[in-house]
Parts: structure tokens; sequence; C-alpha cells
């Protein structure tokens, strides 16, 4: 994902933009059309994207569902995401680290605008990999290239698949707040020798399944660990299950 400043930099702010739009304001009529359509606004070759291509080969009953109604709702979510922060003007920022003096504590995004970046992602609107630093700061890829491979993540793909499904049907009301929280000093674990607060452990259940609404997530520096690349254990089970974490 590119930046400008501390905020994401979408491809609707670039002088490609009007080409970029009418593809995705043309119809796709099959699977290798849409690996066409993603490779052209990412600047992928051919052979970076096989995903849907063999997979609604395997699946071949899905593609009439998706193909038909599905995909032209992300074709519309993510053009209508582009007109609405055009004629708003309003940017999207990035979460610094604390210590940053720039840093932002959370950003609040409507529930109907997470799904319209998710869609730029989904159609590889933001482009060809760019710099992910800001202020000599790594962020983490946001496409979902490496999904887009091989059959090897199809699970992950049905979860953004059925996601899309949800959203395109009735819009996502609501709002997603990320906050940054710190507490402000670093806790030397290895050092002391206070005894750790009773800990409760369930028998059954998953994490992904819990309903609590505040989740802890620690196992990786960068927020959902390896979700988008091959990682699949307990930390990006739950950012798949609920695509909008």
């Amino acid at each position: 994902m590119g930046d400008t400043g501390h905020f994401v930099a979408f491809r609707f702010e670039r002088d490609d933009w009007d080409e970029v739009a009418r593809r995705l304001g043309t119809p796709v009529p099959s699977a290798d059309a849409l690996e066409a359509l993603i490779c052209a606004n990412a600047g992928l070759d051919r052979s970076d994207v096989r995903f849907f291509s063999k997979f609604f080969e395997k699946f071949p009953e899905e593609w009439d569902r998706f193909g038909s109604d599905v995909l032209p709702g992300i074709q519309r979510l993510a053009l209508e995401f582009a007109e609405r922060r055009k004629a708003s003007g309003e940017r999207v920022p990035l979460l610094l680290s604390l210590g940053n003096d720039d840093a932002q504590q959370e950003v609040v995004l409507a529930r109907l605008d997470v799904a319209g970046i998710m869609a730029h992602c989904f159609l590889g609107c933001f482009g060809p990999a760019v710099s992910r630093r800001v202020n000599s700061e790594a962020f983490p890829n946001f496409d979902f290239y490496f999904l887009y491979e091989s059959m090897y993540q199809q699970q992950k793909m049905r979860c953004l698949m059925h996601y899309f499904d949800r959203v395109v049907h009735e819009a996502p009301k609501g709002n997603v707040a990320v906050r940054r929280q710190s507490v402000g000093i670093r806790y030397d674990f290895g050092a002391s020798s206070n005894r750790l607060p009773p800990v409760h452990v369930h028998r059954a259940g998953a994490i992904e399944a819990a309903d609590a609404p505040l989740h802890a997530d620690f196992a990786n520096e960068y927020i959902g660990g390896g979700v988008l690349p091959g990682g699949c254990v307990p930390e990006e089970l739950p950012f798949m299950v609920k695509p909008e974490r």
C-alpha cells in the first residue's frame, strides 16, 4: 500500500485512475477475464494470478453466482468508494507507532468504506508493489497477490468471497475503529520475579469463535501476522473469519 505523508495513497489519486475506473466499470465474463483485470490493474504478469481460473474450473457451479452477482458488486464497491473519497477529500490516515510525534492514536472508518478498501485490494487497484515505509517505519503489505498465485490458499479466498457476498447484498452499517495503545513502559519479563495472575483455560472452542469483542493479537509484530501471505494458524484464522479486523 502506498503512502503520501501519513495517509494511504489510493489509485484514484493518481493520473491513471480513469483507465483503471474504465476497466472496473466493464463487465467481467469469465474467471480468465477476472485474472486479466487484476493483472492489468496491478501490473502483474498473467502467470502471477492463477487462482480464479483453477478454482472455478474445479468448482464451475460457483462461478454462476460469483461472476454474475458478487463480482459486479465488488467492482461497484471499489468505484463508489473512490467517488466518495474524491468528493469529500478525506484521507485514510496511517497508524504510526506511539513514539512518533505525528502518530494518530485511532482510525475510525465506516464499514462501507472498509468494504470499499477491501474491493480495491481484491481487484489489484493499489497497483504494483511500492515502498511501504513512512518515517522509517515498515508497514505490512496490503494486497492479495500471494493468495492469487495458486490454489494453496483457497480456503482464505473462500472467506474473502463469502465476505463480499454479504456486503454487496446488504450495505454494512456502523464503523470499525482501530486503536493503538501502549502501557508506556518496556517490561523485562525475563528479569521479573512477579507471578502471573490466575489463567482460565477453556477446554473446548476456538479463538475465532469467541464472542468477546476485544481480542489480543500478540504473536507477530504486524497485526494479522501472515494472514495475507502463507500463514494459517490461530493468529491468522480470526482475521479470515472476520475480515473487518
